[in-house]
C-alpha cells in the first residue's frame, strides 16, 4: 500500500515540483562547467561569500530558470541575466558577488 500514495504524487506532478525546488543554476569555478561547483535553488543571495566572490566562469541552469547577477553584493553594480547555459561568461568572468534566481 506504501507505493500507491507515490504513484498519485508522480501523476500530480509533487515530486517533480519539490525536486525541482532543489535547483536552478550550478555555478562553476571553471571555463567548460570546471573545477568547484555550487548549486543554487530558487532563492535570492545578496552575497555569495568569500568562496565563490569573482571567482564564477561558467554556470547551467535548470530548465524554466534564468539568474539575474550583479557585479557587487547585495544585488548592486552592474547586472546581466542569463537565460541559458554558458560554458564561459566572456566579460562576466570573474565578476559575480551577488545573484537572483529567476523560475517558471
Amino acid at each position: 500500500m506504501i507505493g500507491k500514495p507515490w504513484v498519485g504524487l508522480f501523476a500530480l506532478g509533487v515530486v517533480s515540483a519539490s525536486s525541482r525546488a532543489d535547483a536552478c543554476v550550478t555555478f562553476y569555478e571553471g571555463v567548460n562547467y570546471g573545477g568547484a561547483s555550487m548549486s543554487a535553488g530558487e532563492e535570492s543571495k545578496d552575497w555569495v561569500g568569500d568562496e565563490w566572490k569573482d571567482r564564477i566562469s561558467s554556470l547551467r541552469l535548470d530548465p524554466g530558470c534564468a539568474v539575474e547577477v550583479f557585479e557587487n553584493a547585495g544585488f548592486d553594480g552592474a547586472t546581466w541575466i542569463f537565460s541559458h547555459s554558458a560554458d564561459s561568461l566572456g566579460e562576466w568572468n570573474d565578476r559575480i558577488s551577488s545573484y537572483v534566481c529567476l523560475c517558471d
